[in-house]
């Protein structure tokens, strides 16, 4: 009577054939997710880029105050190029936009210690990163660049925070 079945060579040689596939396969999956992860953190910083510049152009009086005043006056907010044309800068933090209104936070959860989280490390809080705007002087152009470096400690203060 014949035997119905896979020999053990057989088997093996199919676990070997998976294995290789696996073992080119799994590198490209984790290379394709990082890549993902990034143009996440990149549509995610644009969003907040646009969001500030919206949270200034909707708050003009609050920034053009300083407009009246000469550079000089408030040389911390101010730059000047060697045409003495002046660009006053303001620094924001994404807790200050998410206070204001003009970003929603990742998470509804109101209970959530960080509102905004990093695509490429989830336990990373972005919420007090700082964001540099800047205005010319005849506030026609506004611009964000959002800064991926900057720590505070602003962090443990938005950890003890009541629910919003």
């Amino acid at each position: 009577m014949k035997n119905k079945g896979f020999t053990l060579v057989e088997l093996l040689a199919v676990l070997v054939i998976i294995s290789l596939v696996l073992v080119i396969a799994i590198p490209g999956i984790f290379k394709m997710r990082d890549k993902m992860n990034e143009k996440a953190l990149d549509a995610k910083v644009k969003t907040i880029e646009s969001a500030a510049i919206m949270h200034v152009q909707n708050n003009s009086n609050k920034y053009k105050k300083y407009f009246s005043y000469p550079c000089s006056e408030y040389g911390e907010y101010c730059e000047c190029d060697e045409n003495n044309k002046c660009k006053y800068v303001f620094v924001l933090n994404i807790k200050d936009l998410i206070d204001s209104g003009d970003l929603k936070p990742d998470s509804q959860d109101p209970n959530a210690t960080c509102s905004i989280t990093n695509p490429l490390d989830k336990t990373q809080c972005m919420d007090c990163l700082d964001i540099n705007i800047t205005l010319d002087k005849d506030y026609k152009t506004t611009t964000a660049k959002m800064d991926l470096t900057s720590r505070n400690v602003c962090h443990e203060a938005y950890q003890d925070r009541t629910p919003r």
